[in-house]
């Protein structure tokens, strides 16, 4: 089933600077996709349209066949609850311990017997012995590991992931990677935009998007 399509997308933030022009791409539900390029290519772009935050200026996006842009506030809402996001900033709690950094997460989707899923997702992410450690005091890769286990201990249909493997090293970046592979083998879409292109290799099932000044110009 076709999960999200892009049909001649194409976004403006001025008239000089075009951040996407004629994207075209289909996800189907359970892909594993890589979205690459470097910095500024419009990774982010894309990923910020599904998430509908933006809208195409010309083109659609769809969802399951809805065109974003006629959707109500709350449709877009109820499409938002399906997906988990890791943002490139991360977004934490820094001044609060990591298991509540989970709590806020499952309470604001309305669950009500939280302490299991937080050990569970924290245990899956390799973090369980720090869930009372305050967020702030993480390394770089822990609070790596803390932004996944926020964005999946929910279960979303999909995940966005927004450079997860910046800044921190090379077995930082490859294990985060198995983490998201374990998550997308139950099921759920996965969406990586990176620049990294040495850990493509690590996985086997894949789709690759190559975007460069706003254009897909290889996909595979």
């Amino acid at each position: 089933m076709t999960q999200i399509e892009f049909k001649n997308v194409c976004k403006r933030f001025s008239e000089k600077r075009v951040a996407l022009y004629d994207v075209n791409f289909k996800v189907k539900k359970g892909d594993f996709v890589f979205l690459v390029g470097k910095t500024g290519a419009g990774k982010t772009t894309v990923l910020r349209h599904i998430y509908m935050e933006l809208f195409p200026d010309e083109g659609d996006v769809l969802w399951e066949g809805i065109s974003t842009r006629k959707m109500r506030k709350s449709e877009i809402l109820k499409v938002r609850r399906k997906m988990g996001i890791i943002f490139q900033d991360l977004k934490l709690l820094l001044n609060r311990t990591v298991s509540e950094n989970i709590e806020f997460v499952l309470r604001l989707s309305g669950e009500k017997e939280v302490k299991p899923r937080i050990w569970q997702v924290l245990h899956n992410v390799g973090i369980v012995g720090e869930a009372q450690v305050i967020a702030g005091e993480l390394s770089r890769g822990e609070l790596q590991r803390l932004a996944v286990a926020r964005a999946i201990v929910t279960s979303p249909e999909i995940l966005l992931a927004d450079e997860p493997f910046g800044n921190i090293n090379k077995d930082d970046a490859i294990e985060i990677l198995k983490i998201l592979m374990n998550f997308n083998s139950s099921g759920s879409t996965v969406i990586i935009a990176t620049h990294n292109v040495e850990l493509l290799g690590e996985v086997k099932k894949k789709r690759v998007i190559e975007i460069d000044e706003g254009r897909i110009i290889n996909e595979y």
